[in-house]
């Protein structure tokens, strides 16, 4: 049988140190990790503005159709994107409403079509009703709280960065 020599790594060393300081210093600096998501969505919305007009104008020169709704939502991206960028603070507090409606609405969807589940099972039905009431429980308190949602958001990405930093590491070997 043969055994697979494995060389260190030095990129994943490298990459699984700096994701798991990256995690520890957004852990330290929960106001300003929380802005940098928002420049972030800001950056992405410009982006995004950008296409949905220059896709508009294709959409214009190649077709018959005026693409209104086209040009009505990259106008919107824009400006969003800009007030994420140069105001990151209210796009901070914009980004916890946004993560605490994003839960209740994954909650009231997952409830919505919890009947699909009643075949895989009694208890794996009630489950589903038990954990996505608890999320809807979350996400009012956290829509009611946006300190707090701000941050579990900054915890999910710090616990994510130094989660993955720590595979990175180990890979290295």
């Amino acid at each position: 049988m043969e055994t697979i020599q494995h060389k260190f790594n030095w990129f994943s060393l490298v990459v699984g140190v700096i994701l798991f300081v990256a995690g520890i210093v957004t852990f330290i600096h929960l106001g300003t990790t929380l802005e940098f998501i928002s420049i972030i969505i800001g950056v992405t919305a410009v982006v995004k503005g950008l296409y949905e007009l220059w896709f508009k104008h294709v959409l214009d020169t190649t077709t018959e159709e005026k693409t209104l709704g086209l040009f009505a939502m990259g106008i919107v991206d824009l400006v969003l994107g800009f007030l994420f960028i140069f105001k990151a603070a209210t796009g901070a507090q914009v980004v916890a409403y946004i993560f605490a409606l994003w839960f209740i609405f994954d909650a009231i969807v997952q409830l919505a079509s919890s009947k699909q589940f009643k075949n895989a099972g009694k208890a794996h039905y009630v489950w589903m009703i038990v954990l996505n009431v608890i999320a809807l429980i979350l996400g009012i308190a956290l829509l009611f709280n946006p300190l707090l949602a701000s941050i579990a958001i900054v915890w999910i990405v710090s616990i994510y960065l130094v989660v993955t930093g720590i595979s990175q590491f180990i890979s290295a070997f």
